[in-house]
């Protein structure tokens, strides 16, 4: 992306997440075309109380049925039963 955007400054960026966080390659913060926040784009009222709501009712499915409704990674459910 890096390289990408040295070479096409009419294209940008806009990055929340890092691929080593929370460590940010320091050749993003030469580009003018980039911006970056610090993995905030969640922080509202409204995504946090659906993130709250999402793991309320995870949790009352892995009681309720023995796995949660939003599994990331299966093979772990299956490992720990």
């Amino acid at each position: 992306l890096i390289d990408f955007l040295k070479a096409n400054e009419k294209f940008y960026a806009a990055l929340d997440v890092y691929e080593n966080e929370p460590i940010i390659d320091e050749k993003f913060l030469t580009l003018k075309n980039v911006l970056l926040s610090p993995h905030m784009g969640s922080a509202t009222v409204v995504a946090r109380k659906r993130m709250a709501n999402m793991a309320a009712k995870n949790l009352v499915s892995a009681l309720h049925n023995g796995q949660p409704m939003n599994v990331v990674n299966p093979s772990y459910i299956k490992n720990i039963k």
